[in-house]
């Protein structure tokens, strides 16, 4: 009867955590925009190889979630709730994994208990109800490791079964990011082999008969996309891959302690019991069971790999989840000998401190916001649409949080594990509920949902044309490609698209220079509607366009103006 209650419970937290509203709100641009777009493109063209933006090949990465998403919206329609579906539906595949895993190795408890943890993480729940690949990556890399481990747990009969899961899993992880999904399961594993002194085990994980079926999946899109674009493996290898990792090209420099901070935000509040459960695991680690060191090592792993590169994104350490989830899930299990220790004891009490105080504070800025004017005005100012919604959540949130507080004093008194559980589970659902309606009028803002059904009005029998400007989710909320007139190409938002014209490649049909950009409006045979960015000189490019042809420049957003204008020749 507990089991049951525990796994409604799980399904309860994850269905709200990662289902609720999750076509509620529109398409986040850049990164979802292009990405539903790039899916709905292969599926108008019944294209899977060869991903294309507006299109224009883009292999910035391999097909495999583009085919995924494509597929979501050939069931369900171009919509927001089709193009997030395949990031849930990986994200639950990887609680599913970690559910199977610990009651393999731990027993039934462990694994929900874990699966709530990492359900209510902020960094697991904001990429799985995001269009892009890290939780598709996370997913074939939880099994590729996991997978790996088995092997050698295993009977010796079963040990090939499991490598050939394994290596399956990491090449599907490679067609979704590619190499990355190679190098860190192999990196877990080797590290935590070497661990456990069994280097006998590495030369197993690299057997021929793993790497031929590796190479087996890999290559055949590989080749492909080689044959039809020569460029591919040295853009794939050394500038997506090694520039990517080694220097500044791509712009996204952190410091060295970035993924340690997004680490101790993104899985808030179960951090806090993290920082002291790994404490203890480094000065016990000599008696560490053999598979507690693996999500050590999976950890350590991740962060160190990831906090070298020069390129760094939250999401790259988003598998960090499953081992996060599991090891603070031990001192939450009842059946655990350490968790119900004097020491384990204390552990718990003293994270049900932290979070008093974390949640207290959260109380006292939420009031202060509620109440001060002054401090409305400022916040306000800086997130225009947070206010109008958060106003009339702040009291109910207030009084969830104190009921929160309350939870963990009662549990400190009681020396209840479960109603210490019961309060950090319930402060980051509450924090969801506040959360909810404010990012939805924020994904507004950052979306081209609104933009798209303006143009779509003004230019229901015209072709689109963007210039200096490529609102990554425009051709999908209008159902078709668009033109951009560019100077470099990089409106399009694709490091591939970049280097191919740099390597002096042909610009294709739907981009065009900008001093091509009256001759080819020259040779339009249908109406155009021309579309600029109202500021950094886009309005004067627009009207240096079309005034001669006696068009309108008008608004078409705040933001954006546009002109139809007649096909022909500039009179």
């Amino acid at each position: 009867m507990a089991w049951t209650v525990w796994l409604l419970a799980a399904a309860i937290v994850v269905g709200f955590a990662l289902l609720w509203d999750l076509g509620g709100y529109p398409l986040i641009q850049p990164d979802e925009g292009r990405n539903a777009e790039v899916a709905r493109e292969m599926k108008s063209a019944g294209a899977w190889l060869v991903p294309t933006l507006d299109r224009v090949p883009y292999l910035d990465k391999p097909a495999l979630y583009f085919d995924v998403v494509a597929l979501s919206l050939d069931l369900f329609g171009d919509r927001e709730f089709a193009a997030r579906l395949p990031s849930v539906l990986f994200s639950i595949g990887t609680l599913a994994l970690v559910l199977w895993f610990c009651q393999r190795e731990y027993g039934r408890l462990r694994g929900v208990i874990a699966v709530i943890i990492i359900a209510t993480s902020p960094l697991f729940v904001a990429y799985a109800r995001t269009v892009i690949f890290d939780s598709a990556l996370a997913f074939f890399v939880t099994a590729s490791i996991l997978a790996g481990y088995l092997a050698e747990s295993s009977k010796e009969e079963d040990r090939p079964r499991w490598y050939a899961f394994s290596a399956a899993a990491a090449a599907a992880a490679t067609l979704t990011k590619g190499p990355v999904g190679l190098i860190i399961p192999s990196l877990v594993l080797i590290t935590f082999r070497l661990w456990a002194g069994q280097r006998e085990a590495i030369r197993r994980i690299y057997s021929a008969r793993n790497a031929i079926l590796f190479a087996a999946l890999v290559a055949p899109w590989f080749v492909a996309v080689t044959f039809l674009h020569p460029d591919f493996p040295y853009y794939a290898f050394v500038d997506e891959s090694i520039r990517r990792y080694t220097t500044n090209s791509f712009y996204r420099p952190q410091g060295w302690y970035f993924f340690i901070a997004v680490l101790l935000s993104g899985f808030l509040p179960w951090s806090i019991v993290l920082i002291e459960a790994t404490a203890r695991a480094w000065t016990g680690r000599a008696h560490l069971a053999e598979v507690d060191r693996l999500w050590f090592s999976w950890l350590l792993v991740v962060l160190v790999f990831f906090s070298f590169s020069h390129s760094k994104q939250a999401g790259y350490i988003l598998s960090a989840a499953v081992p996060v989830g599991v090891i603070v899930a031990k001192w939450f299990d009842p059946a655990d000998e350490d968790a119900i220790s004097e020491s384990g004891a204390a552990l718990i009490r003293r994270g049900c401190i932290a979070l008093a105080a974390v949640t207290a504070t959260l109380v006292v800025a939420l009031a202060l916001l509620g109440s001060l004017r002054e401090l409305r005005d400022r916040v306000g100012h800086l997130i225009p649409a947070l206010l109008p919604e958060l106003a009339p959540r702040i009291w109910i949130v207030e009084l969830g949080l104190c009921l929160v507080v309350g939870l963990v004093v009662i549990s400190v008194r009681s020396q209840s594990r479960r109603l210490a559980f019961a309060a950090f589970v319930a402060s980051p659902l509450l924090l969801a509920t506040l959360w909810f309606g404010p990012w939805s009028h924020i994904a507004e803002e950052r979306s081209s949902r609104e933009l798209a059904a303006a143009v779509g009005a003004l230019a229901t029998d015209a072709d689109v044309a963007c210039i200096w400007c490529f609102p990554t989710a425009l051709p999908f909320y209008l159902g078709r490609t668009i033109t951009v007139v560019s100077e470099r190409g990089s409106e399009l938002t694709s490091n591939y698209v970049l280097y191919s014209l740099e390597q002096g490649h042909e610009w294709p049909e739907t981009l065009v220079r900008n001093s091509d950009a009256e001759s080819w409006l020259a040779s339009r045979k249908r109406p155009v509607f021309l579309l600029a960015p109202a500021r950094h000189g886009g309005e004067t490019k627009l009207r240096a366009l079309v005034e001669a042809r006696g068009a309108q420049v008008q608004e078409v957003i705040p933001g954006f103006v546009g002109a139809l204008i007649h096909v022909g020749p500039n009179p």
